[in-house]
This record gives structure tokens, C-alpha cells and sequence, in this order.
């Protein structure tokens, strides 16, 4: 069974509580912990993944490994029920660029540019064109 994506489910919601399922630390210290659940979007589909807490500890990574999504975990690893928390400014930027991408990429291929690649970065996105 995988694990439940709450951010398809309202991909506004920033607070929820899940069930730790499986923690393993790395060899660098940090925690690779699984969730029955999660509003943390890992990276894909050209963006970046999403950063915030989970418990005491500091979500630095977010990667999909099959049907489960992981959660790179520093600090203190979360254990049995905890309170997951999205960074809100990092979720609202990344959101607003992916809209904007969609939005030029449209108008490019109405020019006759078809988007090939897309980038979302800190400081500036890219498109391929």
C-alpha cells in the first residue's frame, strides 16, 4: 500500500497528522521516514519537493520511491503519530511559478514554440522552448 497524498487531495492544506510507518537513519545522520499519509509534495513533474517539519525534526528532502513517498528527515526523527507542517512561502512560490510556466507556454506555442523543459529555481525558472 502506498501512501496517501493528501496535497492531490487539497493541495492548499499545509498542516496534517499522520502515522509513522518506517524510519531509517542514513549514514548521514539523516532520516528517510515513510507516513501512511502526506501534504509534502516530493520533487517531480518539473518541480522542486516541498520543505517544513515533521515533529521535531526538519524536512530537508522529499522523494516518491514507488506507490510511497519518503521524507528526508534532520534532527530529531518523528515516531508513532506526528504533525506534519509544509513551509508555506517555499509551497506558495513554487505553485505561482508552475502556473506562470503553463500560462507563457501557452502563448509560446500559440507563436509556434513548443515548451521542451522547464526549471524552477530560487532565484529565476527557465522554459525550454
Amino acid at each position: 500500500m502506498g501512501t496517501r497524498r493528501l496535497y492531490h487531495e487539497d493541495p492548499d492544506r499545509l498542516r496534517f497528522e499522520a502515522e509513522v510507518l518506517r524510519v531509517e537513519v542514513r549514514p548521514d545522520g539523516a532520516a528517510e521516514v515513510e507516513l501512511d499519509a502526506t501534504a509534502f509534495y516530493p520533487t517531480g513533474g518539473g518541480q522542486p519537493h516541498d520543505v517544513g517539519s515533521l515533529g521535531e525534526g526538519e524536512v530537508v528532502d522529499v522523494v516518491e520511491d514507488g506507490e510511497r513517498v519518503v521524507h528526508v528527515v534532520r534532527g530529531t526523527p518523528p515516531a508513532g503519530r506526528v504533525t506534519g507542517i509544509v513551509d508555506e512561502t517555499r509551497r506558495t512560490d513554487h505553485r505561482q511559478q508552475h502556473t506562470g510556466q503553463h500560462i507563457l507556454s501557452r502563448a509560446f506555442e500559440e507563436l509556434g514554440a513548443r515548451t521542451i523543459g522547464f526549471h524552477l529555481g530560487a532565484e529565476r525558472s527557465t522554459i525550454d522552448l
